[in-house]
């Protein structure tokens, strides 16, 4: 599998009159995908339909896919798109197509080109790399080791997803499984003990 390095070119298709106007963009949440959707209506008031479809990884192998038609005939736009998405291998990744409609019914078939085939052109110059198996985990961490272990977790490609203080420091955190076993050793060897360690689902 894969993800986008960046965001797609804003591309636009014409079929029989019709604009379709695409483009992918990197996502890792919902929160994210609704974030990225928030603008359209306003950026493209007076479009027919604005249609989208997403793959989110986030720590599965086992991608969470939406797609939907916008009015549309049903499975004749979102289902496209997101076809073309499956075709890439791309997951954490949004594509979405304006459609303002030229007049002539293009029915089912021609819907299902147009979109898929918008997206098509939307990834053509999109630049990818290779998605990573992400490991969570929840650390009970001594205040005086929170800025070695936040270090070390940069270090490996980590980020820090949420922190909490209380009698211990809390810390979320996301890396590479690949990296997960070593870190942990590391960060056991510096707490001597003291150091908790919890799965997250």
């Amino acid at each position: 599998m894969y993800i986008l390095a960046g965001p797609s070119s804003t591309i636009e298709h014409r079929v029989k009159g019709s604009r379709f106007i695409a483009r992918a963009l990197p996502v890792t949440d919902r929160p994210a995908v609704d974030r990225a959707l928030a603008g359209l209506r306003g950026r493209f008031p007076d479009a027919s339909h604005i249609c989208y479809a997403y793959r989110l990884a986030g720590v599965s192998e086992q991608p969470v896919e939406f797609s939907t038609d916008d009015g549309e005939p049903g499975r004749s736009a979102g289902v496209p798109i997101l076809n073309t998405l499956r075709r890439h291998q791309l997951v954490d990744c949004l594509a979405w197509v304006v459609r303002y409609f030229g007049g002539t019914k293009l029915g089912i078939p021609g819907l299902i080109a147009a979109y898929g085939r918008a997206v098509e052109m939307a990834l053509a110059d999109a630049q990818t790399v290779p998605w990573v198996t992400l490991a969570v985990r929840r650390l009970l961490i001594p205040y005086p080791l929170v800025d070695r272990v936040k270090a070390a977790l940069l270090k490996v490609g980590g980020k820090l997803l949420d922190e909490e203080y209380g009698l211990y420091v809390v810390l979320l955190t996301q890396l590479p499984a690949v990296e997960l076993d070593e870190f942990l050793r590391q960060v056991q060897d510096w707490g001597g003990g003291t150091i908790g360690i919890e799965e997250h689902n």
